[in-house]
């Protein structure tokens, strides 16, 4: 059986983000210790880089989302102007997976020229994709479905913003690449405006299933979509075993069962319009993997 690879990060500490290393196929809240392994701050092109993790103390950015400390353009200070500030995520590639990201944000920087950016690499940093700018073209699937994408990180969002983005045809487009880096910036211009720039908690990202998983003893197939979802998920399930049956079991990203549902053997449609916008976790007997809710 092949399980979801999840990598949450919850910003409980202040410690130095200097250390790279390469996230697989495990699952586990980021203590103290193994936190620095997986984040990387870019020293190099800007040694006075402002991200850092500690307990913001602003007025706005005023508390983590969780815990006490959170991911931020300086914890204290208003952002510098003329700044390029940059930290990386490193992931692992795992056979036909598909690479996710989700987290939680509060934003205050002058609109449309003051900006936080997401980029991400299949190849090692070689080319870099803009995950707002170029979702239609590599068909990312990401919660917002609004037409103003590209004002998600700017501007004054001073209440927790949810952002998810799932990737499903990475193999496909890049050729199975073996592995995904992600490229978080925090762009100034010229002009100070004393504002207090970008804070980033509950950091989820991993690997997730392919369109398609055959397993369940390795001659059944299980459809799950659409992916996101608004109301009505689908799920189809061929079988050579004709009389087995199966249950759907719907998690959220704290582990609690939300809605359990038995299934039929060819196709089944899911009533999902109860469930919150978010990241959610399935089981189909020996087969898991995730699904967005959206409005």
């Amino acid at each position: 059986m092949k399980l979801s690879n999840i990598f949450t990060i919850l910003l409980i500490s202040t410690i130095p983000l200097t250390s790279f290393g390469q996230l697989n196929y495990f699952n586990f809240e980021i203590d103290d210790t193994l936190y620095s392994n997986f984040i990387r701050v870019d020293t190099i092109s800007n040694p006075y880089n402002i991200w850092a993790v500690g307990s913001p103390m602003k007025t706005l950015l005023d508390s983590a989302y969780y815990s006490k400390r959170a991911l931020i353009t300086d914890s204290v200070s208003n952002y510098p102007m003329n700044d390029t500030s940059v930290f990386y995520i490193s992931l692992e590639e795992r056979g036909f997976d598909i690479p996710y990201l989700q987290f939680q944000y509060k934003i205050d920087s002058d609109s449309l020229k003051d900006f936080g950016k997401i980029e991400v690499s299949p190849d090692s940093g070689n080319t870099w994709i803009d995950i707002l700018k170029e979702q239609s073209t590599y068909n990312f699937s990401i919660n917002y479905s609004s037409l103003h994408n590209l004002d998600l990180f700017t501007g004054r969002k001073t209440g927790w913003n949810n952002f998810m983005v799932l990737m499903p045809d990475w193999t496909d487009t890049f050729n199975n690449s073996d592995s995904a880096i992600f490229r978080f910036s925090f762009i100034s211009d010229s002009i100070q405006t004393n504002q207090e720039g970008w804070m980033i908690d509950d950091l989820e990202v991993g690997w997730d299933f392919a369109k398609s998983v055959p397993e369940l003893n390795a001659i059944t197939e299980v459809f799950v979509y659409p992916n996101p979802v608004h109301d009505v998920l689908n799920i189809e399930i061929t079988s050579s075993i004709n009389q087995q049956k199966f249950t759907l079991e719907i998690y959220d990203v704290l582990g609690r069962l939300v809605l359990i549902q038995k299934l039929n053997l060819v196709k089944n449609t899911i009533d999902v319009s109860n469930l919150k916008t978010g990241m959610y976790s399935y089981r189909i007997g020996e087969v898991s993997g995730k699904i967005v809710k959206q409005f």
